[in-house]
C-alpha cells in the first residue's frame, strides 16, 4: 500500500491521515514547499512518534517508493496538496499501473489559499514560476504566460524560484520588468504580493508595480498574482490591501 499524504500550507497532518499511516514506513519529500524541512521533519516525528526519512526529488521520481510499496505499507508526506506538483501525480499514476493500492489524503495548497486575495478561483489561468536569471539563462516564458492569461481576462498566479534560497518579491518584480523589455510588451501594471501565505506574519499588498517597489512587502516566502479582469466584488476586496500613495 502507498499512502500519499498532503501536509497543507502549514505542514500539518490531518487526524485521519495520522491514524491511517501509523504502522507504515514514513518518508517526506523535501522540495515542494518553501519550508525548513529538517524542522518540519522533527516536528512531525514528535507528533507521529516515528522516524521519518527525508527524500530528495531524485529518489521520489525514481522507482524507490514503488518498489517498497509492492512489499510493505509506505507513506510519502507531501507539502501542500498531494497533487499540487506533477511529480506526485506521476508517482500515483505509476503506482496504479503497477497494481499498487494507493490511499490519498488531501490538504490545503496555494491553489486554494490564494483566494484570500479576494479573487475568484474560477478566474485563474495558467500558473507560472519566475526563475533566477543567470548569464546564459534568462527565461521570459513567465511574462508570455501572464500576457496570454490577461488576453483571456484571467488572473495569473506567479510562484517564485527557491533554487538559491527565497526570491524576494522586489527581485521578482524587477525580473518581470526585464522580461517585458526583452519581449517588448507591457502587461504588468498592477500586482498583488502575498507574503508568508497561511503563516505567522502573513501580508497581502496590492498596487502599481512602481508603488510596490517603494513599499514594505513583508517577509518571504512570497508569491504574486497579476490580476486579469476584475469584478466589482474583487475590486472592493482588493481595495483592503491597496498601497497608500
Amino acid at each position: 500500500m502507498l499512502y500519499l499524504v498532503g501536509l497543507g500550507i502549514n505542514a500539518e497532518i490531518t487526524c485521519k491521515a495520522k491514524h491511517s499511516i501509523k504502522d507504515s514506513k514514513i518518508f517526506i519529500e523535501s522540495y515542494t514547499m518553501p519550508w525548513n524541512y529538517q524542522e518540519v521533519k522533527k516536528k512531525l516525528e514528535e507528533e507521529l512518534g516515528k522516524e521519518i526519512v527525508l527524500l530528495e526529488r531524485e529518489r521520489v521520481e525514481s522507482n524507490f517508493l514503488l518498489n517498497l510499496a509492492e512489499k510493505e505499507d509506505v507513506s510519502l508526506l507531501i507539502g501542500g496538496d498531494v497533487f499540487s506538483a506533477t511529480t506526485h501525480f506521476s508517482l500515483y499514476h505509476e503506482a496504479i499501473k503497477k497494481g499498487i493500492k494507493v490511499k490519498i489524503f488531501h490538504n490545503s495548497s496555494i491553489f486554494s489559499a490564494i483566494a484570500k486575495t479576494g479573487l475568484s478561483l474560477y478566474k485563474f489561468g495558467y500558473t507560472t514560476t519566475i526563475s533566477f536569471w543567470y548569464e546564459n539563462y534568462k527565461p521570459t516564458s513567465p511574462i508570455k504566460i501572464v500576457k496570454k492569461n490577461k488576453e483571456n481576462g484571467m488572473h495569473s498566479l506567479v510562484l517564485l524560484d527557491l533554487s538559491k534560497g527565497y526570491m524576494q518579491a522586489k527581485t521578482a518584480i524587477d525580473l518581470m520588468r526585464k522580461m517585458e523589455e526583452k519581449e517588448n510588451i507591457k502587461v504588468v501594471e498592477e500586482l498583488i504580493v502575498i507574503s508568508r501565505l497561511g503563516m505567522e506574519g502573513e501580508k497581502i499588498t496590492y498596487g502599481k508595480t512602481e508603488d510596490l517597489l517603494n513599499t514594505d512587502l513583508g517577509e518571504p516566502p512570497f508569491s504574486l498574482v497579476v490580476p486579469g479582469n476584475l469584478s466589482e466584488v474583487e475590486k472592493e476586496f482588493l481595495s483592503l490591501f491597496k498601497v497608500k500613495t
